[in-house]
């Protein structure tokens, strides 16, 4: 049983999902379903329940929800529960705990303490504690998300482990296109996909685009992406980048291949990451990265690996590496190369997916 806070999260469970179930294994995801609900690709492969899990702290609603899934596992039975996404494991690894579920897997994508301050960074620090101590076992998607959850002084990390290099379920460069490179017909391009929301540096990006125009007029900004309609801030930073001369904005994009076919560079000056996917997506398409050398980005790039990393935060130092880029096509087309052949060494998708369906059957109670 997989428990997440929100259905689009979802997406990337089914490929596991979908191992699992051809070695054998019932899977049951569990989110928060919105909007259109859960991906038909989701509900191709396994069981779904809709449950009022909300992102955002809601004592009453999570109150509610925790006794609904104690009452789904005390139901099911599952030999394991995987919980995710800060809500998600929360949740469900305290409920696994309730109802004594034997194997309690504390997947963790991100620390959203890393860059909190004050009585917000000790209430983050406090709910993982909990759900840490309730799991029984606690992988990290990278080494350097590991670290940070060391760094933070949360003891139990140390005990945690990391599959591979890292990754939930890795990318399928079967689906990409060898030797993608954008047409040179048109402006040169910076492309950005994620949440616009400050932790991902969209304020910083559009500094650094800003920068960028000063040296290639003409350079365009792709955005794919959505602002979430309950943060303010994040509406506010969604209306800058509409203002922005150059910018366009056509949304979430469910399979970016066809928009990356348009872009020089991917710029990620993300603050705080798990492993990110959209930095792998790009360069297994031949797309070059710019990023902020941040918590997970830098096991997506590597250190020294093939894409360009400032430190966090430097808006000078991002603008003047994508200016740099996409002044140089020698220097994109040889990270190009490099980026594809990374992806496929470390993160290719049969390799991720076949250590996380490993580790439930080896690493866990396997079903009889």
């Amino acid at each position: 049983m997989f428990v997440v806070a929100d259905v689009m999260t979802t997406m990337f469970l089914q490929p596991v999902v979908e191992e699992l179930r051809r070695r054998g294994w019932a899977c049951t995801v569990v989110a928060n379903e919105h909007g259109d609900g859960f991906p038909p690709d989701v509900t191709a492969v396994c069981r779904t329940v809709a449950m009022p899990i909300a992102r955002r702290p809601s004592p009453l609603r999570d109150l509610r929800a925790l006794v609904a899934l104690v009452r789904l596992m005390r139901r099911d039975r599952p030999d394991v529960v995987n919980g995710s996404t800060p809500k998600g494991a929360l949740l469900g690894i305290v409920a696994a705990w309730i109802a004594r579920v034997p194997s309690r897997v504390h997947q963790v994508r991100g620390l959203r303490a890393e860059n909190a301050t004050g009585l917000e960074r000790l209430l983050h620090l406090t709910l993982e504690r909990i759900t840490m101590f309730c799991a029984t076992a606690i992988v990290f998607n990278s080494q350097s998300l590991k670290e940070a959850y060391e760094a933070a002084g949360l003891a139990r990390a140390a005990g945690g482990t990391v599959l591979g290099r890292g990754g939930s379920i890795g990318i399928a460069l079967s689906s990409q296109e060898e030797g993608l490179r954008p047409t040179q017909s048109r402006p040169p391009t910076i492309g950005f996909v994620g949440r616009i929301h400050v932790d991902k540096g969209v304020d910083d990006l559009v500094e650094a685009f800003r920068a960028v125009k000063r040296r290639h007029p003409t350079a365009r900004l792709l955005v794919l992406g959505e602002a979430d309609p309950s943060d303010p801030s994040s509406l506010e930073l969604e209306r800058t980048l509409r203002a922005e001369p150059g910018t366009s904005l056509p949304g979430h994009v469910a399979d970016v291949k066809a928009q990356l076919r348009e872009i020089d560079i991917l710029s990620f000056p993300s603050y705080r990451e798990g492993l990110p996917n959209a930095p792998l997506e790009a360069m297994a398409a031949g797309v070059p990265v710019v990023g902020y050398a941040a918590t997970g980005t830098v096991d997506a790039i590597g250190n020294g690996g093939p894409g360009r990393l400032v430190p966090v935060g430097d808006v000078a130092g991002l603008g003047q590496a994508m200016s740099d880029l996409l002044a140089d096509p020698t220097e994109r087309s040889t990270l190009a190369a490099a980026g594809r052949s990374w992806v496929a060494e470390h993160f290719e998708r049969g390799l991720v997916v076949a250590r996380w369906a490993d580790f439930y059957e080896y690493a866990t109670c396997a079903p009889s």
